[in-house]
């Protein structure tokens, strides 16, 4: 058995200006399996059928200077990511495809993150995949069949962090210092997905299954000193899906941890 893996990369960067630039990415991937019989794969940065196309990635920073952000926010900045890949499998010699798989990822297609004047910290992420596979006869090079999958997810998250200390108002314990720690989270996330395929040469694609979901999570961590924390959170969302139907998500969670030492 001989196995042989070759990976070749080159990134550069431009700076269009102090707070814009982008990130270019190309890879190219082979591999070797040889044993009773000889087969492989090769993976190339590119669009469909193998044309060469870099990853590309932008950065975007310093937007609270907009005027909408100037007098709200510390720091707002912007980002977004295109990854093309196109795979090609073989046996016996790499001319004798058995299958191609090219994806077109957005990952992510929009971020933004907000870091407000008032301490909350605000991020949205938009995520994007497209995918064709297709199966080949190695013999006659004629389609077994393709499939299509497409998904599309959504993330907002909100937090706030308090940290303080105090005294307690007792006489004989004038001295003591509580610190305390209060954790604040929102999120929300919803995704769409759907898979679709078609056999042999036929163009038309048939729905092999869809599925969506969202979920709204509040959650609060509190610590009222070293020894004391807690915290709670509750869940409410739904899935819902081609094959399994809809399912409907409730949950409430909540803990206390006391630390006990002695002297």
């Amino acid at each position: 058995t001989f196995t042989r893996g070759d990976n070749y990369a080159a990134q550069t960067g431009l700076a269009i200006t102090q707070g814009i630039g982008i990130d270019m990415r190309f890879s190219y991937d082979q591999l070797r399996n040889e044993s009773t019989t000889t087969n492989g794969n090769t993976s190339i940065s590119g669009l469909g059928k193998g044309t060469p196309f870099p990853e590309l990635t932008l950065n975007i920073s310093g937007l609270e200077k907009i005027p909408f952000f100037r007098k709200v926010a510390n720091t707002v900045s912007f980002s977004s990511n295109f990854t093309p890949q196109h795979k090609t499998v073989w046996v016996n010699t790499p001319s004798n495809t058995t299958g191609e798989d090219d994806t077109k990822s957005f990952r992510p297609f929009i971020k933004v993150n907000v870091n407000w004047k008032n301490g909350m910290i605000t991020s949205v992420q938009v995520n994007s995949l497209e995918g064709l596979k297709a199966t080949f006869d190695p013999r006659t090079g004629q389609a077994y069949g393709r499939t299509k999958t497409y998904s599309r997810d959504l993330s907002i998250t909100h937090t706030y962090s308090k940290r303080s200390g105090f005294r307690i108002p007792i006489w004989f314990l004038k001295n003591k210092e509580l610190k305390n720690t209060i954790d604040l989270s929102i999120s929300f996330t919803s995704r769409k997905s759907s898979t679709q395929a078609a056999r042999g040469e036929i163009t038309d694609f048939e729905d092999v299954d869809n599925s969506s979901s969202w979920s709204f999570e509040p959650k609060m961590t509190y610590s009222f000193s070293t020894r004391v924390r807690g915290g709670a959170h509750f869940t409410v969302g739904k899935n819902t899906s081609l094959r399994a139907g809809e399912t409907k998500i409730k949950e409430l969670s909540i803990d206390v941890n006391i630390s006990i030492r002695g002297n």
